[in-house]
């Protein structure tokens, strides 16, 4: 529990910032640049699900499975020198057919120094992930969570906050790449204390490639998931739809923030509960993650749903107005992102099989399905955000599903109907609260009270739900509080 409030917390204050270096952008570069700083972060998630992602979910596993300290650094430059093949291919790629995919991404050659910068920025942004993969597998996730806050929150935020009116996309990823490159600090102390002695590479490469091979077309289907969408929208117009396309899936991601940080701390744990063969105490867990995933998502669902105008106009400004229909499209997708956001680490760790990767392309395939037929019909923005939002579904069910074949945890009821009857008579008397405010209250105002009723309506759904003998809710009190009262089954 600690583990999970300290990288909470850091992810919390991690969004918090990405919150604030986007209304800065957005303000700043206008729909047509803020479209094509959208599609930057697009490319870089590719580029990162394609390697980083895999590579440092292999590395914190395997030397959290590790025992000794020399074995530990093995694992460590079995990673790197893996990432370090596989990123700088990508580079070269890239940099090879710099023009061509300049066009194919941002539709247009001006944008050519974006990608260069984009591209530095991605090389930045491996040397964080290793430096969190490894803290993450020795469970030092305040050094892990340090390091990741400095390099992905503070440099965007300060960089942001002087350059966002200078309308200079490509300066402003340039000197966030610059200053990400901090992170090469911790990189170096950490290589020159594992080439002090002697490393068993050959294997640990053999057995690092074999689980992380598999899983880099998972990468694929992650980053294909996310990008079909405000890539296929820049062929509907200008850049602006891509943009659009971008808030809503950045608003669903803001709300996996504390359950990332369950993730992140699950993959080392579970890896050693399965070396200790506590499958029963993972079949009860399992139960409990599901019905919490399923009766907090439907509770924000409804508040983003009814809050979504008064989020995009206070925090992006008036001139994004036609993003709204697009994000309410997209964030009822959060559930099932949020089902996948929490077990994902869970998958990973109790089986070698690439389970996320079959269920990431089955999820992509859909979504390019999805958006292809949209473009057939012209269902325009709001068919991609649908076919994003069904893929989003596709991947959450089959998540869960899988280990509920694996683990047939015992009977446990989400309580579907009646937690979504609950959050339905708790969110009426919210919907009251701003028809009263509409036109007597400015829109920050008017937030502000939502969020403070919000808070208060999360507080009774929990005694609720509480009341009701949910487990998860006890399980909870319990390691947060140490309560000897038995827990419910």
């Amino acid at each position: 529990m600690r583990d999970v409030a300290v990288t909470a917390a850091s992810s919390v204050a991690t969004v918090l910032s990405l919150v604030y270096v986007t209304r800065l952008l957005a303000r700043g570069l206008g729909p047509e640049q803020f479209g094509a700083y959208g599609l930057s972060r697009r490319l870089l998630s590719t580029m990162t699900s394609l390697t980083s992602i895999p590579l440092c979910v292999g590395i914190a596993r395997y030397v959290a499975l590790a025992r000794e300290k020399r074995q530990q650094y093995s694992y460590l430059v079995s990673g790197m020198l893996l990432l370090a093949v596989c990123s700088l291919a990508l580079v070269g790629f890239a940099l090879l057919f710099r023009r061509t995919v300049t066009v194919v991404i941002f539709h247009s050659l001006t944008y050519q120094s974006v990608l260069m910068a984009s591209l530095l920025l991605y090389l930045a942004i491996c040397s964080v992930s290793v430096v969190f993969a490894y803290y993450r597998g020795l469970s030092k996730m305040g050094q892990a969570n340090f390091w990741n806050f400095v390099c992905l929150a503070l440099v965007p935020l300060f960089v942001a906050r002087l350059y966002y009116r200078s309308g200079r996309l490509d300066l402003i990823v340039l000197l966030t790449a610059l200053g990400t490159c901090v992170a090469v600090v911790p990189l170096v102390m950490q290589l020159s204390r594992a080439l002090s002695g002697p490393l068993t590479l050959r294997n640990h490469l053999t057995e690092m490639t074999g689980y992380v091979l598999p899983r880099v077309p998972g990468g694929l289907g992650f980053a294909g998931l996310m990008a079909i969408g405000p890539y296929l929208a820049g062929y509907l117009g200008s850049l602006t739809g891509a943009g659009y396309l971008v808030i809503g899936q950045s608003l669903v991601s803001i709300t996996q923030t504390g359950t990332e940080s369950f993730g992140l701390v699950a993959l080392p744990k579970v890896a050693s509960m399965m070396a200790e063969n506590r499958s029963e105490f993972l079949n009860d867990r399992i139960a409990d993650i599901t019905a919490l995933v399923v009766q907090v998502g439907i509770f924000i669902t409804l508040h983003l749903l009814l809050w979504a105008d008064s989020i995009v106009l206070i925090w992006l400004g008036s001139e994004y107005a036609e993003a709204i229909a697009i994000v309410r499209l997209s964030v009822l997708g959060v559930v099932p992102f949020l089902a996948y956001s929490m077990l994902r680490s869970i998958v990973d760790a109790v089986e070698v099989r690439a389970v996320n990767t079959q269920n990431l392309f089955i999820a992509m395939f859909v979504t390019a399905a999805g958006s292809l037929f949209s473009m057939f019909v012209r269902g325009g923005l709001y068919g991609l955000a649908v076919a994003n939002t069904l893929g989003w579904g596709v991947l959450g069910v089959l998540t869960v599903a899988f280990l509920w074949r694996r683990y047939k945890p015992p009977s446990y009821s989400a309580r579907l109907v009646s937690s979504t009857a609950i959050c339905l008579a708790l969110i009426v008397p919210e919907y009251a609260l701003k028809q009263v405010m509409q036109n007597s209250v400015s829109g920050p105002m008017q937030l502000a009270a939502g969020a403070m009723f919000g808070v208060v309506a999360a507080v009774v759904y929990y005694f609720i739900l509480r009341r009701l003998g949910i487990r998860w809710t006890r399980e909870l009190e319990h390691r947060i509080v140490g309560s000897s009262r038995s827990v419910p089954s």
